[in-house]
């Protein structure tokens, strides 16, 4: 039988979701619902700069020569890549939400059990 990538995919995401809740459990029995608040903050917070750097070049300065530079290149490129780098963004667009509402929601239960308990 041949592996399709699909089935791939889907057999890696299923080791990452295993993994990802070892990791959970391990936490609360070693840190408590603090470390799950944490892990869902910085989920959150990576989905936030994610979301606001999209489009934006990544330099120190930011500067006008800069982004004026970026829409010249961006004016420049074939087709077919403009259509990849337009496939690119609509696919981080769809799967962006989940791992935000992830975050928020770790961090919630985490730190409202948190306090649940503390209190």
């Amino acid at each position: 039988m041949r592996i399709s990538g699909r089935m791939l995919l889907e057999g890696l995401a299923a080791a990452v979701f295993i993994a990802a809740g070892l990791l959970g459990m391990a936490l609360v029995a070693r840190v408590g619902f603090i470390g799950v608040g944490i892990v869902g903050a910085l989920i959150w917070f990576v989905c936030v700069r994610i979301e606001l750097n999209s489009d934006s070049p990544i330099d120190v300065v930011r500067s006008p020569d800069l982004f004026a530079r970026l829409v010249r290149e961006r004016q420049s490129r074939p087709s077919a890549e403009k259509a990849a780098m337009r496939l690119e963004k609509s696919m981080l667009a769809r799967s962006l939400p989940f791992f935000r509402y992830l975050g928020i929601g770790l961090a919630v239960i985490g730190f409202g059990v948190f306090l649940v308990f503390r209190v």
